[in-house]
């Protein structure tokens, strides 16, 4: 049987998520012998499944990129997280929320449902719709700097990994 490049990036996308999966599964604490076997075997459904839902090659991760991009989310969902209890906890509640429009370079599909899924984990703001070009955030204060913040959450996702187009 001759392999094919397409088959080798799938087999090593399916071993490369079942390891993943499988890992997973046992960071859970199931370390038994049938704990094991049953482990082994949601892995290779999980690996498959997801296979299907995003198959190998769509995307690809930059580690340096995306290691910076946690860091940065990280840094900025503790100071938002901070924020919004300073808010909450201050004697005359200091909001002023609405809606904010703000410009997007994200490509439709799974792209930017991923941007928004992440966006919706920062305290503050979250996304409620988009246009082609745009993503209307509801916000906690629309005075502050948020359209400049996600812009640049969003150049720093852009660059973390080469995005998957439409798929999705």
């Amino acid at each position: 049987m001759r392999w094919t490049e397409p088959r080798a990036r799938w087999q090593l996308a399916f071993a490369t998520r079942w390891c993943g999966f499988f890992l997973l599964w046992i960071s859970l604490g199931r370390t038994g012998v049938a704990d094991l076997v049953a482990g082994a075997l949601a892995a290779a459904l999980s690996a498959a499944a997801s296979l299907a839902l995003l198959p190998a090659g769509v995307g690809r991760l930059r580690p340096r990129a995306a290691a910076r991009f946690a860091g940065h989310f990280a840094v900025r969902s503790l100071v938002a997280g901070v924020e919004v209890a300073r808010r909450a906890f201050a004697p005359r509640l200091d909001l002023h929320p609405g809606f904010l429009t703000v410009p997007t370079r994200c490509p439709q599909g799974l792209s930017r449902q991923a941007f928004r899924a992440i966006m919706s984990l920062q305290p503050g703001a979250v996304p409620v719709a988009q246009t082609e070009t745009t993503l209307v955030l509801h916000c906690l204060d629309t005075t502050g700097a948020t359209a400049e913040d996600v812009s640049a959450d969003e150049r720093l996702f852009l660059n973390a990994g080469r995005a998957g187009g439409a798929h999705g």
